[in-house]
């Protein structure tokens, strides 16, 4: 009997067949500025907290006119002052 879905049915591919897919600006981007929708894709949030970041200080950033620039280096010394989370196993195994 042919059920008409299966039609679409795919088999979902192995473990051994995914890879991870970057969506933003290639981290070895010869890019030297990001505008701010780059910058927040790299960073993976929005834009409007990108810039509640910009206006605490905690993201630095330069215009050119109306526009707001990232400097590649800022972004990655934001991601690095990052606190990381614990799992909670303390270290134990």
């Amino acid at each position: 009997m042919n059920v008409p879905w299966t039609r679409y049915w795919r088999p979902l591919p192995s473990t051994d067949d995914l890879t991870m897919t970057f969506h933003g600006p290639h981290p070895r981007s010869d890019k030297k500025l990001y505008s701010a929708k780059e910058a927040a894709t790299c960073l993976g949030i929005s834009t409007s907290h990108l810039y509640r970041l910009v206006s605490r200080g905690e993201v630095a950033s330069t215009r050119s006119g109306s526009r707001r620039l990232f400097r590649p280096e800022d972004l990655d010394r934001w991601v690095q002052g990052l606190p990381m989370e614990s799992d909670g196993s303390g270290g134990a195994a």
